[in-house]
């Protein structure tokens, strides 16, 4: 009978060691997938940010693109969705180089509504400054901005009116 009890108590021990083996390694397996996940949806969440991030320069570059074509009223239209987009951006990034890029950008809103508002020409520099600051949050090359084509051809293009050859009689 004692020799029974030491044999159960062999058995149960080695059980409990196997099965605390099995549980330790599949625990440390576990948390070796969870951190993974974790960094994983870290890298998600900040090419999400970016991603979005992008989408507000893409919509600051329309609203150039219309002030350049003299178009302010669609501009200034497009602007009260940007800058609230922006604002709503600011407050659920996770990178702190973004918010105070959006917050850098959002403080420009009335400056930017108030030219708009009057048709200000001017208000390309505040807009390129913006993009500026936007691609510089991002990590992106600097744009090189061409001029909007003129209205009013310069005196260089003005064609000189043609002459006609005169022919001298007897020549």
């Amino acid at each position: 009978m004692k020799k029974l009890f030491w044999y159960l108590i062999f058995v149960l021990v080695v059980a409990g060691g196997s099965f605390l083996a099995g549980y330790l390694s599949e625990h440390k397996r576990r948390a070796a997938a969870e951190n993974e996940v974790a960094v994983e949806r870290a890298k998600v969440q900040d090419l999400e940010a970016q991603s979005r991030m992008w989408v507000l320069e893409d919509r600051l570059l329309m609203i150039m693109e219309h002030v350049q074509n003299k178009n302010y009223g669609l501009a200034r239209d497009l602007s009260s969705p940007f800058f609230e987009e922006l604002r709503r951006e600011a407050t659920r990034t996770p990178r702190e180089d973004y918010r105070a890029a959006l917050d850098e950008l959002h403080a420009r809103r009335d400056a930017v509504t108030a030219a708009l508002t009057v048709a200000e020409p001017g208000v390309v520099s505040i807009l390129r400054e913006s993009i500026e600051r936007l691609r510089r949050a991002l990590g992106r090359p600097r744009l090189s901005f061409a001029e909007p084509p003129r209205t009013s051809p310069s005196p260089e293009a003005t064609p000189t009116p043609m002459t006609t050859p005169t022919t001298t009689p007897g020549a």
